[in-house]
């Protein structure tokens, strides 16, 4: 299972080795990171929460959970969701807001209680 830490699970992971770490360095290093699209910044679920990261920057789908987890949807089921987006719709999106979809970031909202 992959990780999605938050910038402060990262520092405190690199502060045991790297003592005089900032977490500004931290938060920083991820900023860049993720605008370089070496990292995949996922924003909390709730909107309050911390950010989390994910240095797997392949297609795969993502849910994010009331709780604050951030799962990876395994990759079979990953693959087929985004095959089985329609690839017309996808055209006519484009065409109606006059851009070129490069990529698809796909995230799914669960809630922690319901199953």
């Amino acid at each position: 299972m992959s990780s999605h830490p938050t910038a402060h699970e990262l520092f405190a992971a690199v502060k045991a080795n790297e003592p005089k770490i900032s977490l500004a360095t931290v938060y920083n290093t991820l900023e860049s990171l993720s605008t370089s699209g070496l990292c995949r910044r996922i924003p909390d679920a709730t909107g309050s929460g911390p950010s989390r990261y994910d240095a797997d920057v392949g297609p795969h789908v993502h849910v994010l959970v009331s709780d604050g987890r951030v799962m990876d949807v395994p990759h079979d089921l990953s693959i087929r969701i985004l095959a089985d987006l329609c690839p017309e719709t996808l055209s006519e999106l484009e065409t109606r807001l006059g851009i070129k979809v490069t990529e698809v970031d796909l995230k799914l909202i669960a809630n922690a209680n319901e199953a």
